[in-house]
């Protein structure tokens, strides 16, 4: 035996012998096929001749890719006044819902959304509803029940 076949030799714990160690198989590196880059229009550009799974995993990362690419551009349209309402509004329903009334504060604050967004008639504009218009006046080309009623008998 060689001084060279000695460092393969090892004592096994379980017996009293030496054995001989298991040489390492070589391993062939292979060049990467391409290396992914990413072009001027932000997209991932990646050659026809890969596997289907990894051409699966390129279609699911550009899905990925795009629905983050959506969610900041969603995040940035937003003014930082708007955000700051929205955590102050949150952590006051995670306030609410500690004493167990989370429920009751959102669906209040449903109802004070609906009143703050109903907007203000300019002077002179009327109301889609009749009712709210003086002298319940009615949009020009709508049709009620007294007008239906002159159509059905015969008269204009």
């Amino acid at each position: 035996m060689s001084e060279s076949d000695n460092k393969y030799l090892y004592k096994s714990p379980y017996e009293g012998s030496f054995r001989r160690a298991p040489k390492a198989t070589p391993i062939e590196i292979k060049p990467r096929r391409e290396t992914p880059t990413i072009g001027r229009d932000g997209n991932i550009n990646t050659t026809a001749n890969n596997t289907p799974k990894k051409q699966r995993v390129d279609i699911s990362l550009r899905g990925l890719l795009e629905i983050i690419k959506l969610g900041g551009r969603a995040l940035l349209s937003v003014s930082p006044f708007t955000w700051i309402k929205v955590g102050l509004w949150l952590f006051a329903l995670w306030c609410f819902s500690l004493v167990e009334f989370g429920s009751i504060f959102f669906i209040a604050s449903i109802f004070v959304l609906i009143f703050i967004n109903l907007g203000e008639r300019k002077k002179g504009e009327l109301s889609a509803y009749s009712v709210f218009n003086p002298n319940f006046a009615e949009l020009p080309g709508t049709t009620n029940a007294r007008q239906m009623e002159t159509e059905l008998r015969g008269g204009m």
